[in-house]
């Protein structure tokens, strides 16, 4: 009898299922990119488009587009398109709280203070 192995389940209990949870995040990464195209396929009011990711040389005026058939085939392969690990990185970025300091960073960083000057700054205010 040959052992299959089997998918992650999802917590809960709930066993029976198998656990989607990458591949939703990663499909929602992928049309969070899809909505920044959506967007920018709205022209300015002269009707041009613009890259929503800020491609082209900086001490030039940045590139437009007059068609959306050009703007659309820039889009496809502009160097500065996020990639779904790009912006899975940005949300796990985000979702990270800065690490907390220890008590001996804490120590080290107001090593020789006098506690006594900021106990008189608060009693004045």
């Amino acid at each position: 009898m040959e052992s299959v192995a089997e998918a992650p389940s999802v917590p809960g209990g709930f066993d029976f299922l198998p656990d989607q949870t990458a591949a939703i995040l990663a499909a929602e990464d992928a049309l969070a990119i899809e909505a920044q195209i959506e967007k920018a396929l709205k022209p300015n009011r002269l009707g041009f488009y613009h890259c929503p990711w800020g491609c082209g040389n900086p001490d030039f005026a940045p590139p437009k587009w007059k068609t959306e058939a050009g703007f659309r085939g820039h889009l496809a392969k502009c160097p500065m398109r996020p990639t779904v690990e790009s912006v899975k990185a940005a949300r796990l970025a985000a979702a990270n709280p800065t690490p907390e300091t220890s008590d001996a960073d804490w120590e080290r960083r107001h090593a020789g203070q006098s506690w006594a000057d900021t106990a008189e700054d608060e009693a004045r205010a």
